[in-house]
């Protein structure tokens, strides 16, 4: 267990324009959680296209503008060297909030008193991989948020608590487009709960249920949609 902080010294930590990081931002912002804000990358006004052709557009999020108008303080880096360790050395962040920066160096990691905080689309260790809610409903199961810490591996790190996700299920788009909202609040819970009340558990990954699933495939896609109804009615969501 790790003791309560009564400074917590919160980041988010993000590429120039997630969707992931921008709906994590506004919802701290919402809750008047003190945050400093990490982007690295240049500049880019490219939307993540493949985000909205998955949500068909559905997934709507604040600017980039709005979140660091509204931070505690806000960095950008647009390239990975040592400037950053540094940064991050003199900073002495408590919790970093992963919220779209892809695979993190080890080195990184250990930076952080308490850890970085990801919270995975899926059941660990039972689905992990970037089609986690898809394969879940495939095998006829609701879709889970698992928030856990990082480590040097992919979707390993010990697991803080899972959680069922209050969806949109009328249909595949909408069920996409509800995941990250739905993850934004179980992210606040997780500070609330954890890190300003009672510290914050995390068990290990049993290994044996461990699995990494590939990307599902567009055939299988397809096939979710075309069979939408009967998926809910195996998971009683209609």
């Amino acid at each position: 267990m790790i003791e309560n902080y009564s400074n917590n010294k919160i980041v988010l930590l993000m590429n120039d324009q997630a969707y992931v990081g921008r709906e994590y931002g506004e919802n701290l912002i919402k809750m008047n959680i003190d945050f400093d804000l990490v982007i690295f990358g240049k500049s880019n006004s490219i939307i993540n296209e493949n985000e909205d052709k998955r949500c068909g557009n559905l997934w709507k999020v604040c600017s980039q503008d709005y979140i660091v108008s509204n931070c505690k303080s806000f960095f950008r880096f647009d390239k990975l060297d040592n400037s950053i360790l540094d940064y991050f050395k003199k900073k002495s962040y408590s919790i970093g909030i992963q919220g779209g920066i892809g695979i993190i160096k080890e080195e990184f990691i250990n930076l952080f008193s308490v850890g970085i905080l990801n919270l995975h689309p899926g059941y660990l260790p039972n689905y992990g991989g970037c089609s986690a809610p898809e394969w879940q409903i495939y095998e006829k199961k609701p879709v889970y948020v698992t928030a856990h810490f990082i480590d040097k591996g992919i979707d390993t790190g010990e697991i803080i608590d899972r959680k069922q996700l209050n969806l949109n299920y009328k249909n595949y788009y909408t069920m996409r487009a509800s995941i990250y909202p739905q993850i934004a609040i179980f992210l606040i819970e997780i500070l609330n709960n954890y890190i300003k009340i009672k510290g914050i558990n995390s068990f290990k990954q049993n290994k044996s249920f461990s699995n990494y699933n590939r990307y599902i495939g567009d055939d299988t896609i397809k096939e979710l949609q075309i069979n939408w109804i009967k998926y809910m009615k195996a998971i009683n969501k209609v």
